[in-house]
């Protein structure tokens, strides 16, 4: 990703925070965290496109993506209550951009997780 100023940085840092608690939503959508972080859903588009290159629906599967690797360090949950707890209703959908994403299914990926 390009380098990013301070005021870009607080852009997707109030994104994160505002996604963060709500990302196990399945229906989580653009209109919604628009609304919490206070700007229309167009300006959060064009802005998030103009920093990330990513589109808001690819950037929150992307940052679920990411929660989920953080949740298969736990050995007590198994993959399809990983994929539901950060908001996937299909976890065969979840396990197939898991493994696009990082190359691995998500099983795989926590048998070589580093420790």
């Amino acid at each position: 990703p390009p380098p990013t100023t301070g005021l870009e940085d607080e852009f997707l840092k109030k994104l994160r925070e505002a996604i963060g608690p709500r990302m196990g939503e399945p229906n989580l959508a653009a209109d919604d965290i628009s609304r919490t972080i206070g700007m229309s859903r167009s300006v959060l588009y064009a802005k998030l496109t103009a920093l990330t290159g990513l589109s808001f629906n690819i950037y929150l599967r992307s940052l679920r993506l990411r929660r989920a690797q953080e949740l298969l360090k736990n050995p007590d949950m198994n993959v399809s209550e990983v994929a539901y707890e950060v908001g996937f209703n299909d976890p065969r959908y979840f396990i197939r951009v898991f493994s696009e994403e990082f190359g691995v299914p998500p099983g795989e990926w926590r048998k070589g997780k580093p420790v």
